[in-house]
């Protein structure tokens, strides 16, 4: 089975970015296999602060098996 990925401070406040604020800072996410316990987790993407818009934040996650799980952030 695939790790589970949970994203953290996953809220509409958290997700939120204010066009004057200089940098987003990403909470992160966790990842966690059945068999592996917590794996690494990799991400891609970035939020520009100067431009407003939706972003995306991608997060994957491979267990030792070669299992793999997907997440995504939505910020705003």
């Amino acid at each position: 089975t695939p790790p589970v990925i949970t994203l953290i401070n996953n809220t509409p406040e958290a997700n939120t970015v204010d066009c004057r604020s200089s940098a987003y800072s990403d909470p992160g996410a966790t990842a966690v296999d059945a068999v592996d316990g917590t794996v690494e987790i990799t991400f891609s993407g970035t939020v520009n602060t100067r431009v407003p818009g939706q972003y995306e934040i991608n997060y994957l996650a491979v267990d030792l098996s070669g299992n793999e799980s997907a997440a995504a952030r939505i910020v705003t």
